[in-house]
């Protein structure tokens, strides 16, 4: 059979078509002379920015961002090359040394599975990469909240709190010698309570028009900003009377300038004060009339929108009389264990406040004073002033006013 079938005609034909396959695929693959290809749009890719940046310099503008590049090599090369497998690169750092406008060499790299001698380039779109170089700076500003907005009555922007009070701006020198500050602006209507958002960042200039951004790069162009709303109220103010040298609250008649103020605050605060008490008047340190002044201490989170920092107190007593009279009847307490105490102070002066009609009945042996050593010790001696505490013997509607204190001598 076998000789028969190389005997015959057609095994002859056969034997002759698989050897001419073979030899043309021989031919094509490893003899036929390279194909031509071209590759376009090959993106530019710019190496040591950072080393230029820190010479004080930046491109501006590439006269050319891609390459196209025609190539010769065998099919088997050619066919795996592509734009994204094929860098061009520029050393820019080392080609740049001053302002101006600049031609750049460019290099050429193929995958590493690409023998670098077997892809030939045969022509290219530019043989140069043109550039404009400029002179380039970074500073810090500032950053300012603005509101163009509105808020509905009774309430008031209360301020920014912003991500980043500072942020850097690099580029062209120019522009950025131009940078005075930078905003974030809100344009938000009828607010009644705090926003929270992302805004974008504003270069302006000292007289506050805006700076274009080209050429120039910032550490945050954008960034998360809350403006707080807070409501506004009127507060009208108190005092606390306390009874005291023979007066009371029904004998006093007293004027708080101003009588209101205007503050604002959260809803919650502002939700739990009907007025603002600025604190207590004795009346045993008043003895027909005073002007009291008191700080606003208003509570953390409220703000004192009218601009008081004080209030005044103007007290009067126009129902009372006041007399002087003198006591020796002195007597000292807790004197320290080791010391012999002697009274310095005799006779003492006091004041006596209340109606003529009862003041009229006091006596000399009515009146007593204790003077109190409890802040002296056994270490302390020689000469030393200590408070005194006077007392009305039998009378409830009259009381001593003011403060007393007595000198005394340790031994």
């Amino acid at each position: 059979m076998w000789n028969k079938i190389k005997g015959s005609k057609g095994f002859y034909i056969a034997i002759s078509v698989i050897f001419a396959i073979v030899c043309w695929f021989y031919v094509d693959v490893t003899v036929e002379p390279d194909i031509y290809v071209k590759v376009h749009n090959i993106p530019v890719t710019y190496e040591g920015l950072d080393e230029l940046e820190s010479k004080g310099l930046m491109i501006t503008d590439g006269g050319a961002s891609t390459v196209t590049l025609k190539l010769s090599g065998q099919r088997g090369t050619i066919s795996q090359l592509n734009r994204n497998n094929i860098t061009v690169t520029v050393d820019a750092a080392s080609q740049i040394t001053s302002p101006g406008e600049q031609s750049l060499e460019y290099t050429v790299s193929f995958p590493n599975t690409i023998l670098s001698n077997s892809v030939k380039i045969k022509s290219r779109s530019v043989t140069t990469i043109d550039v404009s170089v400029i002179q380039s700076s970074t500073k810090s500003v500032s950053v300012n909240g603005e509101f163009t907005g509105s808020v509905n009555d009774g309430y008031k922007g209360g301020g920014f709190e912003l991500e980043y009070r500072l942020i850097n701006v690099s580029g062209d020198q120019t522009i950025v010698d131009r940078i005075d500050h930078a905003v974030v602006s809100l344009d938000q209507t009828e607010l009644t309570s705090d926003w929270t958002g992302t805004l974008p960042v504003t270069l302006v200039d000292q007289n506050g028009k805006t700076v274009k951004e080209e050429n120039v790069t910032l550490s945050h162009d954008e960034m998360k900003v809350t403006l707080f709303v807070r409501r506004v109220k009127k507060l009208p103010l108190s005092v606390t009377i306390e009874d005291g040298g023979g007066a009371t609250a029904a004998d006093v008649t007293y004027q708080i300038s101003p009588k209101t103020i205007t503050v604002s605050g959260t809803e919650d605060a502002l939700d739990a004060m009907d007025e603002w008490n600025l604190g207590t008047i004795d009346l045993a340190q008043v003895i027909t009339s005073d002007k009291l002044m008191f700080d606003l201490a208003l509570p953390r989170g409220i703000t004192c929108e009218s601009g008081e920092e004080k209030a005044s107190v103007t007290v009067k007593l126009p129902k009372l009389a006041t007399i002087k009279m003198k006591t020796s009847n002195i007597h000292l307490s807790n004197v320290p264990k080791t010391k012999t105490a002697t009274l310095l102070t005799k006779p003492l002066e006091v004041r006596i406040r209340g109606t003529e009609e009862i003041l009229d009945l006091l006596v000399g042996s009515d009146i007593s004073v204790e003077a109190d050593l409890t802040d002296l010790d056994d270490n302390d001696y020689g000469t030393h002033v200590v408070p005194a505490k006077v007392t009305l013997h039998g009378f409830t509607e009259i009381g001593a006013v003011g403060s007393y204190e007595v000198s005394v001598s340790l031994k």
